[in-house]
């Protein structure tokens, strides 16, 4: 299991692989509410461009919460990426965990 301290406002970003099967599930806690989304390399690129509409495949973002489980598969190849939103005034520690 992995652990990413977020700091207020910001975000940590996990890449994995997608397996053959495309099934993937993740599993995140966190000390405080956050927001969790499934994306591809051109959906990050979306988000960090500021685009308020952009394309993700999973995850819980209303409301954030502490604990997001889900298991899905994606409907395509290359990477995927978690990615944890803190959108709290206050560092959070997320623990994590993604399984194939």
């Amino acid at each position: 299991m992995g652990i990413a301290v977020i700091g207020p406002n910001q975000n940590a970003r996990i890449r994995y692989r997608v397996p053959s099967s495309r099934t993937i599930e993740f599993d995140v806690r966190a000390d405080h509410s956050v927001r969790t989304y499934i994306m591809t390399k051109k959906t990050l690129e979306e988000f960090d461009s500021g685009a308020k509409n952009f394309k993700y495949y999973g995850g819980f973002q209303d409301p954030p919460r502490r604990h997001h489980r889900q298991e899905l598969v994606l409907p395509f190849d290359g990477h995927w990426y978690l990615m944890i939103v803190n959108p709290s005034s206050r560092s959070v520690e997320a623990k994590y965990e993604a399984f194939f």
